[in-house]
């Protein structure tokens, strides 16, 4: 009984409306919210900067 219940929801079909980048359909592309894009530009701006100690805070 848990084999076949197994089969069956493993082989349900998974839709999705957003993708990463690497997939067949013509989704939009997300990979994060804006919290972490926001760190990733700060982090460059202090990388360009060479503020070390900064990045570690």
């Amino acid at each position: 009984m848990f084999f076949a219940m197994s089969l069956i929801v493993s082989c349900s079909q998974v839709t999705s409306t957003t993708s990463n980048g690497f997939g067949p359909r013509d989704f939009p592309i997300t990979l994060g919210s804006q919290s972490s894009v926001d760190v990733v530009i700060a982090m460059d701006k202090l990388w360009k900067e060479g503020d070390f100690d900064g990045m570690r805070e």
